[in-house]
């Protein structure tokens, strides 16, 4: 699978036990031009040991597409299934530019109907006595 973000933030590899681990917070917001809502979403992804030198080559504000797996483990006790785990395992530049916010929400107003030119018949609807004395192919 894969998604295409910005890097919000990258952490400093670390190690945990035998493991380095480096994370990084990737925004995947939406924007809904009609209404002008920004729909926030982040990602706190992780990166682990060789592939956390990926991330050297991006910095914060890269428009990057993300490439990874999916999991899902059961609960030992329950035996239902509790958990997703995201594993990403690529990382590549996008041709598109840098992030940049939207532009405030531009107010158009309420939409008006559309009008009838009254002083000319073409542009009238018919009449209730004009549909009836139409001749009908059925």
């Amino acid at each position: 699978m894969e998604i295409i973000g910005t890097l919000a933030g990258i952490k400093q590899e670390e190690t945990k036990g035998q493991y380095q681990i480096r994370e990084f917070l990737l925004d995947i917001s939406s924007f809904n031009p009609r209404s002008g809502e920004l729909f926030e979403n982040m990602l706190v992804l992780s990166m682990f040991g060789e592939k956390c030198k990926m991330l050297d080559n991006f910095a914060q504000g890269d428009r990057v597409s993300v490439s990874f797996n999916l999991r899902g483990g059961k609960d030992k006790d329950t035996g239902k299934w509790k958990w997703v785990n995201v594993s990403p395992w690529k990382i590549n530049a996008c041709q598109e530019a840098k992030y940049a916010p939207p532009a405030q929400k531009t107010n158009l107003g309420p939409k008006t109907p559309p009008t009838y030119d009254r002083g000319s018949k073409a542009s009238e609807p018919p009449s209730d006595k004009e549909l009836l004395n139409e001749d009908l192919p059925f």
